[in-house]
């Protein structure tokens, strides 16, 4: 479906709820409600009420331009094997690549009565990066919001008070809309695309459907959301409102049990998919919009059929609800995701991830990858060129598969802290920040709040801007594959210099803490890597002291490695060491390295021991120069951690003779025994002749057998074994029999296979 000139593409949706939970009040139960406030209010025995639709509300104003609210999407795509001549790259399931949007429909009510218009006072809403003015703003992102202009912003904060408003109120809405707010001196089009945009970045306004009603007066021009007939009635809406927040409460409790941001964002994107159904009846004759609520989250948390932009609008909005940076995007018939984990972007589609079973070639790629997708997929994911000044690039790929959601790179190095400089000239400051990291966009605060891209409220940084009193400016910096810079901040005071004059009054660059330090991501790494999650600011602070006051990259891994929060994982021998090579090499395993280590595992030597070889090595030392900091190193205590060759052969005597595993107490022993001149044919002995074996009551061709497999560490021949057993039967003892094994050059060759 093509957008019409005067309208834009909307698609309001968002998703949040435990698996398998029903949300507590239905769209049936919304609407019974409405029906008790109401009267003459047409229903069916199976349909949720509507009241007159939005654009029907408006017919008397003047000049009223009608258009359709429920115009249906473009019918879903069929499988790649039917709709494609590329018949072969169609996978074998078939799968659907289903869209939904819906276009906003702008319509022009004529004049506006100064009654309708929001308070000023209502709409002066900013919000600071560290206080939301109501809790459900946590739900929403600041990321387009922090590159718009000052008239923009005044605009975007007016819809943000008016629907705000309304969410948290009970007033009847007779007029099918929100309060109407002020344009300023906008013009047409920045007016639909400032609009259309927040409402892709507010999901939490569940209520708004798909008109923007647009008019003036003589005080200027206003505009205002549509709300869906159900909720249009205060009573219904606050039901609704606390049906929603019931479901998303629940599904925050679950997935804030997890710590990283990468769990956070899977477990949300799967309980999403799980949860609803895409919404086939958009494409029938008597689909209707305003009881289906396929462009709100109220589709997902409240229904459980929903459409690309229900998916879309309940990931976004469960991902900032959790606290990871995350924006709904829109092509000309679809939207998904793009979300920030590690302080990279990378896209995510939950309505192709909806099938059968959970499909995950969509989650967590790059744009590329989205870009040289089937063309008929691809133009899907082609982003509407508004958008063209303020997406993210994606570039960092996951490799996921249909199957397997893959694995996030490794982000290693930070992004160069910013540097703040201010000149005072004609008692008027310029400021300047800077970063040398190329590429860095910049975003900074001038009130003393932290600056981030998206989760609180800043400028992004294009050129020098002036500051006419006393403040402090804080910066960070952000590129693409990089963490965040550490926070700058400068006190800058009122400027009272000459032209020329430098401000001389002002602090030098400081950060916040003590994360200046070139190891802060370093210590992230480690957080990511080792406890799968993302660290605390004080967490990060204690660490960084630590090295700067003399500990080594060692020492501080070490106290992750073997700290009781990463012993409580209970991770598996291949788990283990895969944590060693993302956390210490800074990359994945490689199959041959990763099998290597853990067959030395296997073989009786320590975690310890494994972890020794992992700092020691050439790539944790390139790692540790990155951040400037000193390798060091870690002492090994136990016996079994002295030499690998004689711990293995003696975990293989436990095999052989006891037919059991090692104990580590006893692998201690005999390594101890071994390394201090301790003879193998006498650690062989040993075995054979303990008590254990004893007890075991081998008859003298299993105790034959045994010899064979522990001392020539082969399998036995007929002859031989005919021969040796002859000999216990004729009186032979078992010591003559053992000693003719173990002194033979057949026993000195395996000893010898051992390095030994």
């Amino acid at each position: 479906m093509k957008k019409r000139i005067a309208a834009i593409l909307l698609l309001g949706c968002m998703v949040m709820g435990s698996i398998g939970t029903q949300a507590q009040v239905s769209a049936a139960e919304v609407a019974e409600t409405v029906t008790e406030t109401e009267t003459e209010t047409e229903q069916t025995s199976e349909e949720t009420p509507v009241d007159t639709a939005a654009a029907e509300s408006t017919e008397t104003a003047e000049n009223t331009e009608t258009a359709e609210s429920t115009e249906s999407a473009e019918p879903v795509k069929a499988a790649a094997a039917d709709t494609t001549e590329n018949e072969t790259e169609a996978t074998a399931e078939e799968i659907t690549h289903p869209t939904g949007l819906m276009d906003l429909n702008v319509i022009n009510v004529g004049t506006i009565a100064e009654d309708d218009v929001l308070d000023e006072t209502e709409a002066d809403s900013s919000k600071s990066s560290s206080v939301y003015a109501a809790a459900w703003d946590a739900y929403s992102s600041n990321y387009v919001y922090n590159m718009l202009s000052t008239e923009e912003r005044k605009f975007w904060d007016g819809l943000d008070a008016s629907c705000r408003q309304v969410l948290l109120g009970t007033d009847n809405l007779t007029d099918g809309h929100i309060p109407y707010v002020s344009c300023g001196s906008l013009n047409s089009n920045r007016i639909t695309y400032v609009a259309y945009m927040f409402r892709y970045m507010n999901p939490q306004y569940y209520f708004i459907n798909v008109s923007l009603y647009q008019g003036g007066n003589s005080s200027g021009w206003y505009a205002a959301f549509g709300v869906y007939s159900a909720f249009q009635n205060g009573t219904a809406r606050s039901t609704a409102t606390q049906s929603v927040k019931n479901q998303v409460d629940t599904w925050k409790n679950t997935v804030n049990s997890l710590s990283s941001e990468a769990e956070k964002v899977k477990m949300i994107h799967d309980l999403i998919v799980q949860k609803v159904d895409y919404n086939t009846d958009i494409y029938g004759n008597s689909f209707n919009e305003d009881t289906a609520y396929t462009q709100s989250v109220y589709s997902v948390f409240c229904m459980d059929k929903t459409v690309c932009a229900g998916y879309a609008q309940a990931f976004e909005m469960m991902c900032n609800g959790v606290g990871v940076d995350c924006i709904a995007v829109t092509s000309d018939d679809h939207e998904w995701n793009k979300v920030r984990i590690n302080d990279s972007w990378y896209n995510v589609d939950c309505t192709w991830a909806d099938q059968s079973t959970i499909d995950y070639e969509y989650f967590e790629r790059s744009d590329a990858v989205y870009d040289a997708d089937l063309a008929s997929y691809a133009s899907s994911h082609a982003e509407e060129s508004y958008w063209n000044e303020y997406l993210p690039a994606c570039t960092l790929d996951s490799g996921a598969t249909y199957s397997d959601p893959g694995t996030l790179p490794t982000i290693i190095q930070q992004t160069a802290q910013p540097q703040i400089s201010v000149t005072a000239n004609n008692n008027v400051n310029y400021v300047t920040i800077t970063s040398s990291t190329p590429n860095a966009i910049i975003y900074y605060t001038t009130n003393g709040d932290t600056p981030t891209p998206a989760y609180t409220r800043s400028e992004k940084y294009s050129s020098t801007f002036t500051l006419g009193g006393s403040c402090t400016v804080k910066a960070v910096a952000v590129c693409d594959t990089y963490w965040d810079s550490n926070v700058a901040s400068k006190s800058v005071t009122a400027a009272t210099g000459t032209t020329g004059t430098t401000g001389t009054t002002d602090t030098p660059d400081t950060t916040d803490t003590t994360t200046q330090h070139k190891s802060a991501p370093f210590v992230k790494l480690l957080y990511q890597y080792v406890l799968d999650r993302t660290a605390t600011q004080s967490e990060i602070d204690y660490w960084v002291g630590r090295l700067e006051n003399g500990s080594t990259g060692a020492e501080v891994a070490y106290g992750f490695i073997f700290s009781q929060e990463f012993q409580n994982k209970n991770y598996s021998d291949a788990d283990y060491v895969e944590h060693l090579y993302l956390s210490l090499m800074g990359r994945a395993s490689d199959a041959d390295g990763k099998a290597d280590w853990v067959t030395h595992l296997t073989n009786g030597v320590s975690r310890l021991y494994v972890f020794r070889q992992f700092t020691d090595s050439t790539e944790f030392g390139n790692l540790c120069n990155t951040y400037e900091i000193e390798r060091g190193t870690v002492a090994l205590t136990e016996n079994r951690d002295q030499n690998y060759n004689v711990t293995r052969f003696v975990a293989r005597n436990y095999t052989e003779f006891l037919g059991r595993t090692y104990d580590v107490g006893g692998l201690n022993d005999w390594s101890g025994r071994i390394n201090s001149g301790y003879g193998m044919e006498n650690v062989a002995y040993g075995f054979v002749f303990s008590q254990e074996c004893i007890n075991m009551n081998l008859s003298n061709s299993d105790y034959v057998k045994m010899l064979y497999r522990g001392i020539f560490g082969r399998s036995y021949d007929d002859e031989g074994l005919n021969d040796w057993v002859n000999q216990l039967d004729n009186g032979t003892s078992r010591e003559t029999v053992f000693w003719g094994f173990a002194n033979s050059q057949e026993f000195a060759n395996m000893v010898a296979s051992y390095g030994l």
